[in-house]
């Protein structure tokens, strides 16, 4: 058991927390496992303070937290990663007009992963991680629509999910995805299951996690027919 595990069980939280990114853990390479975990775990602890914290003061002490652990395990780079998430805490601000900045939590995350799985990604690489982060900040908030007021905002929720489905449209043209990332841009399987069932009432769904692995391994296969194919 290394260091960060001998703190805090981060791949528990994942399991529990954030099941899409937990499966693709299952899948991916043993010698990334535990540094993905880390952040996937970390993101996942984040992403459910605000769904269960009233009081921004209280969110902001959490972060500051998880801010002190990754000094502790000599992670500081990635302070800046974790200072996006306190939008989530920030009630001046319009989401309507400010959601990019709701997202770059999630963007940043699978720009980091990309590059601890691909040593000097591609642009073409690394701008598909960017979209593939996107469209998983753009559920994520529509997935907390009562958290951050626009519940029943029916015209912004249809702009984002049009923000998601170009996103999407886009990844599904990158076919020169490395075998080390087949794992992480599987994660496109569970958005397309996810807005499959979020067009028909436009409120937050419940993908079950069957569904998820279907899904993530059906776009697995996928990737691996365009690595092995069409490449």
């Amino acid at each position: 058991m290394n260091k960060y595990y001998e703190t805090y069980d981060l791949e528990e939280s994942l399991k529990s927390k954030s099941y899409p990114y937990y499966f693709c853990f299952l899948t991916l390479p043993r010698q990334f496992q535990d540094t993905l975990a880390l952040f996937w775990g970390i993101a996942a602890e984040i992403r459910f303070i605000p769904l269960n914290v009233t009081n921004p003061l209280v969110g902001f002490m959490r972060l500051t937290s998880w801010r002190d652990r990754l000094v502790v395990w000599e992670m500081e780079d990635k302070i800046d990663w974790l200072n996006t998430y306190e939008v989530f805490f920030d009630e001046t601000i319009n989401i309507q007009t400010n959601w990019p900045a709701y997202i770059q939590g999630e963007t940043l995350l699978i720009q980091h992963s990309l590059s601890i799985l691909e040593k000097n990604p591609s642009p073409c690489l690394m701008n598909a991680a960017t979209l593939l982060g996107e469209v998983l900040g753009l559920i994520y908030l529509l997935q907390s629509d009562r958290k951050f007021d626009f519940e029943d905002d029916l015209f912004f929720k249809k702009s984002l999910v049009h923000q998601i489905e170009t996103r999407l449209t886009q990844l599904t043209l990158e076919t020169k995805i490395p075998k080390n990332c087949h794992s992480l841009f599987s994660l496109m399987g569970y958005c397309l299951a996810w807005l499959n069932r979020y067009r028909r009432s436009h409120h937050p769904v419940t993908v079950t996690e069957f569904v998820i692995q279907w899904a993530i391994l059906k776009q697995r296969v996928r990737i691996c027919w365009n690595f092995y194919f069409k490449n």
